[in-house]
């Protein structure tokens, strides 16, 4: 699949496939997504809901082909900045992340990553 958001000023963008959950302040549940390219402050994931542009919070599990140990979970802020509905009535999301760490460092500042973090599919 191509993704479609990609423009051509994109630095070092990577195909990843790793599972996201996204928390929108307007949207009471939890939005799961699936990662398909993402670079040091971008994210490009698929996802079955629409997401409307602006500010989210995330849980980002990063599988252990990528890190080399333990799958590590990652929550951060973020910002959509585009989200285009595909033929097969599922959305491709543009995320400019703002911050990320860690989820033991991050769950004071974003409460809902100690409580659920997405699992590896």
């Amino acid at each position: 699949m191509t993704v479609t958001l990609v423009q051509e000023n994109h630095p070092a963008l990577f195909p990843a496939r790793m599972p996201i959950e996204i928390r929108c302040p307007d949207v009471p549940s939890v939005i799961e997504g699936v990662v398909s390219e993402m670079s040091e402050s971008r994210v490009f994931f698929y996802t079955s809901c629409e997401i409307r542009t602006g500010d989210v919070v995330f849980v980002l599990s990063v599988p252990p082909e990528i890190t080399l140990g333990p799958t590590l979970n990652i929550a951060g802020a973020g910002n959509v900045l585009k989200s285009e509905k595909q033929a097969d009535c599922h959305y491709i999301v543009e995320m400019e992340i703002d911050e990320a760490a860690p989820v033991a460092r991050a769950a004071s500042h974003y409460p809902f990553a100690s409580v659920r973090t997405p699992s590896t599919r």
